[in-house]
């Protein structure tokens, strides 16, 4: 059985922190386009008035990879053409053929997660500068946030309360 030297380990730590660093590119340009797109402009004002017609004074948004908002779907909106996806042909986008192998990585039906959801929050969310502006114009229209990573299920919330 052949061993592993430390270049090699060396070698091996760099490969996977590249890689990791390509992830998070990747959870950082589909969750500012799901920001941009679907949350801000379709989801936020819907949810929240359809939770004041309920007598409600408060709303649950939750993030993971598969559940909640997904990133797994954030990713598959923003990198794919949506047109070939009415035919069920998946093929990225040509801005975004640098990403095309990791992407593929990422959503293929027997994929697992490459980065746990606690990272991909402290790193790609609680940094966006996007994110930030949407939680301080909450915040300046009377709405308190709250958001809080829930261990055990890979998932985060944001919760809302007026």
């Amino acid at each position: 059985m052949e061993t592993i030297n430390n270049n090699e380990l060396s070698a091996l730590r760099e490969e996977v922190q590249q890689e990791k660093q390509i992830y998070f590119e990747i959870y950082q340009i589909a969750f500012e386009d799901f920001l941009n797109t679907t949350f801000r402009k379709q989801c936020l004002k819907s949810q929240i008035k359809k939770a004041m017609e309920r007598g409600e004074n408060h709303l649950l948004f939750q993030f993971g990879y598969y559940s909640g908002f997904s990133f797994h779907n954030m990713v598959k909106e923003t990198f794919f053409n949506k047109w070939l996806k009415l035919i069920s042909f998946e093929s990225v986008k040509k801005e975004f053929k640098g990403y095309k192998k990791n992407v593929e990585k990422l959503v293929s039906p027997f994929s697992t997660p490459k980065i746990k959801m606690r990272e991909i929050k402290d790193t790609v969310v609680d940094n966006n500068a996007i994110w930030k502006s949407l939680l301080e114009e909450l915040k300046k229209a009377g709405i308190t946030t709250e958001v809080k990573f829930i261990e055990g299920k890979e998932i985060f919330e944001l919760q809302l309360s007026w």
